[in-house]
C-alpha cells in the first residue's frame, strides 16, 4: 500500500513496523498506543491481549509487525507509540519503545460532521408530537 499520513475519520489504515531483535527473546509482544494532540492516550492494544500466537526470535533477526485499525477518531493530530516487551504489559519487561514512532492527522468525513476524539456510530433525529 501507500504511505499516508492524513486519514479521513473511520478510514481503513495498516500500520507497519519492521522490528530487528539485538537478543533473542522467546514470546515478544508487540504493542501500540494511540495519543491524541494532548499526549492522552487514546487507544492501545498488543499482540497478548489479541492472543495472537507467539514465537521465539534470535538475536540479529527481523520480524515484521502489522497493525489493522479503522480510524473511527475525530478530526486531529495523533500519534503512535510502538514497543516490543514480554507479556500483556510493556512495563513487565520492555525490549524497546518509541514515542511518537508517526505522526498523522485525521480529517472530517464529507457527509457526517461531528466534535471529540471519538467517531462513534451515530444516528440523531427529531420526533414530532
Amino acid at each position: 500500500g501507500n504511505s499516508c499520513r492524513t486519514f479521513l475519520s473511520g478510514q481503513s489504515s495498516i500500520l507497519k513496523v519492521t522490528i530487528k531483535f539485538n537478543q533473542t527473546i522467546q514470546d515478544p509482544t508487540f504493542g501500540i498506543l494511540i495519543k491524541d494532540r494532548l499526549g492522552l492516550d487514546i487507544f492501545g492494544t498488543n499482540t497478548h491481549f489479541s492472543k495472537k500466537k507467539s514465537f521465539q526470535k534470535q538475536a540479529g533477526s527481523e520480524a515484521i509487525a502489522e497493525a489493522h485499525i479503522i480510524l473511527s477518531l475525530g478530526p486531529g493530530s495523533y500519534s503512535v507509540t510502538t514497543a516490543v516487551h514480554s507479556g500483556s504489559e510493556h512495563t513487565d519487561e520492555n525490549f524497546d519503545w518509541i514515542d511518537n514512532a508517526i505522526v498523522f492527522d485525521i480529517t472530517p468525513p464529507p457527509d457526517k460532521q461531528f466534535i471529540g476524539t471519538a467517531a462513534l456510530p451515530y444516528e440523531i433525529f427529531w420526533h414530532s408530537n
